[in-house]
Order: C-alpha cells, then structure tokens, then sequence
C-alpha cells in the first residue's frame, strides 16, 4: 500500500487505519466488522463500507479499492 500511496498523490488522502491481529483479532470491532482474518482489507466513504478484500496481494486489485474511495 505505500508503494500505491506513493504512486498516486490522490490515494494519500485516503486515511489508513492498520490494526495489529495479534492484539486487537478478538475485539468487539473485529467482530462488528466482520473481519474473518488477517490480511483483512476494508475501504469506507461516507461512514459506509464500500469495499473489502480478503487476503489480498494483487497490486491492481488494491489499487481499484483505493480509486473506489476518492
């Protein structure tokens, strides 16, 4: 994600919030969220969940998360 962030100076504007699994896999924000795993992406607009991707690691797929926010 730093490497997209860097690309393209519109995606900085997109806030990151990264959560350690270890510390946080068993919160009450884990499960109102959904979160099944580690690896867990999540991208809001407007307070509303508008994309999510599980486990993840294709460059292109990240990237159309972050376009699907700004």
């Amino acid at each position: 994600m730093s490497a997209l962030i860097d690309s393209n100076p519109e995606y900085a504007a997109v806030k990151l919030i990264r959560a350690d699994w270890d510390k946080h896999g068993k919160s009450g924000l884990r499960k109102e969220l959904k979160i099944p795993r580690r690896s867990t992406l999540l991208m809001f607009k407007g307070g509303e969940e508008v994309a999510r991707v599980v486990a993840q690691t294709d460059k292109q797929v990240i990237e159309d998360l972050f376009k699907s926010v700004i």
